[in-house]
């Protein structure tokens, strides 16, 4: 299974995992090998990563609290919801100001590659994640922000009677619903998940997916 931790076909609250404790800070991997890194964090308040620099691209995706992403000479605040690109070299430390988990996708340099390891999303500035793609009518919209021979990362938008067709998948694949609401089928199982929720859909069985109104996923 490449997601470590997490059950198969189970509905799963990701900033539940971790869970908060006085003056620590807690990390739970979920997938780690030579081309990416998931992570959950929960932070206690006042608590930090000092600056650092990576030869990868990161995007942090708050879900619960407010923090705050240090640069040289600057800083930028991020609350729940909203997530930021950090380019490979640019070095940047975190802190938060009250209780605080985060979901942190640390992409490698693919030797020889020099483009965005993570594309369409402008580094170094906040963004809402619920936001990056519109409602489309009658449509779905998708976006990959990232892909590699280990992982992808794409976010995807539903109008209301679309959705994706029963198929059966190389890989095991995780969606979290970003807003609205869908009805997700693994093999003859039946999932109802909400904004927040999330699940992880196994290798080589059938799945698909029908939004039960207007929804967003990643």
């Amino acid at each position: 299974m490449a997601f470590k931790g997490l059950e198969v076909k189970k509905v799963n609250v990701l900033k539940d995992i971790v869970p908060y404790r006085r003056g620590q800070v807690i990390s739970q991997n979920l997938i780690m090998n030579d081309s990416c890194d998931i992570r959950l964090f929960s932070f206690d308040s006042g608590e930090e990563i000092g600056l650092q620099v990576h030869s990868a691209d990161i995007l942090y995706w708050l879900q619960d609290g407010e923090a705050t992403i240090v640069f040289e000479g600057s800083e930028v605040d991020i609350k729940e919801n909203e997530a930021i690109v950090i380019g490979r070299d640019e070095a940047h430390g975190l802190n938060v100001k009250k209780p605080s988990k985060l979901f942190q996708i640390t992409i490698y340099e693919r030797e020889g590659k020099m483009e965005k390891l993570i594309k369409h999303i402008d580094h170094s500035k906040v963004f809402n994640m619920e936001e990056v793609l519109e409602y489309e009518n009658d449509k779905v919209a998708s976006m990959t922000l990232t892909q590699n021979d280990k992982m992808s990362l794409t976010l995807m938008s539903f109008d209301k009677g679309e959705g994706i067709s029963t198929h059966a998948a190389g890989g095991d694949a995780m969606v979290q619903v970003l807003d609205g609401t869908v009805e997700i089928t693994i093999d003859k199982d039946v999932f109802i998940l909400n904004k927040g929720e999330s699940i992880i859909m196994p290798a080589h069985i059938p799945h698909g997916l029908k939004p039960l109104k207007d929804s967003r996923c990643s």
